[in-house]
């Protein structure tokens, strides 16, 4: 089954043999084997993955001295803009990265691959949620990769709390899923979703102090950038290298970003459930 021209070389295709209906209805756990299923499909985009991964580093370095030189400028001592600069691009390229999801949604829709698997007892609820699982996975590993393997590249040191690093990315990645089930329900097709994640990205990564220094951004974008979820990770991230806080002095910004999650997946589903009542084109 062949995805649809149109679709960019990023799209997830599916393998060369679907799941069935009746191999998943046996199965003791449907989900488990939609999620393995979605690991597999995954894995055949493991270049641009990979590609996703690395240029957050190149870039990183780029954007790199204009933090230094604003922490400078604060009188404060500038080991923390590796870290503020790493942290941006991990905002930039998680939001750039659910293309993935919404490519693999759509080209199901397409080549109603969703619902020959529905017919066969599968419901969207799981089929929807296997994709999550496989984004969130990414979402992760794309976060710890940049995280570290840029703080040893750079030679970044005295990261601060490792405990408010850890909670408030894995916060940042479940937000960020969340926020992709949301783009999903928006779109109408796979390019409009891909122009949402890459416009949403820039918004999210420039409009928060993610490509340029917080304190250099006009008083208007720093009130307004209190809207977008990428705020609370990129301030708490500061708070921890910059101000040497601990993970009990996050909880804001963790819950802030938790809430973001929360009403992101609940205005998702209720944009899914809206969408499904439309007929396929």
């Amino acid at each position: 089954m062949s995805s649809p021209s149109g679709n960019a070389a990023l799209t997830v295709r599916p393998m060369g043999t679907e799941l069935s209906s009746p191999r998943l209805i046996s199965t003791r756990s449907t989900l488990a084997t939609l999620v393995r299923h979605e690991r597999r499909r995954a894995a055949r985009s493991w270049l641009p993955r990979i590609v996703f991964a690395v240029i957050p580093l190149w870039l990183a370095w780029f954007v790199k001295p204009a933090f230094a030189y604003a922490l400078a400028a604060r009188g404060a001592t500038t080991g923390a803009a590796s870290y503020q600069a790493l942290a941006g691009q991990v905002v930039m390229f998680g939001s750039i990265s659910l293309i993935f999801l919404g490519h693999s949604i759509f080209e199901d829709r397409d080549t109603h691959s969703d619902d020959r698997l529905r017919s066969g007892g599968v419901s969207r609820w799981e089929l929807t949620t296997s994709k999550l699982v496989v984004m969130l996975t990414h979402e992760v590993f794309l976060a710890a990769f940049v995280l570290i393997i840029g703080s040893l590249l750079f030679g970044a040191h005295s990261a601060g709390d490792l405990g408010a690093w850890v909670v408030l990315s894995a916060a940042w990645c479940l937000t960020c899923t969340a926020l992709g089930l949301v783009a999903v329900g928006l779109s109408r097709t796979a390019a409009g979703f891909t122009l949402v994640a890459y416009g949403g990205s820039l918004v999210l990564v420039a409009g928060t102090g993610g490509l340029a220094p917080y304190t250099l951004l006009p008083g208007w974008a720093r009130f307004l950038s209190r809207a977008f979820p990428s705020h609370w990770y990129l301030r708490g991230i500061d708070d921890v290298v910059v101000r040497r806080v601990t993970l009990t002095d996050v909880w804001p910004n963790v819950a802030a970003l938790l809430a973001c999650a929360v009403g992101g997946f609940a205005i998702g589903a209720v944009l899914m459930r809206y969408r499904r009542t439309e007929p396929h084109r």
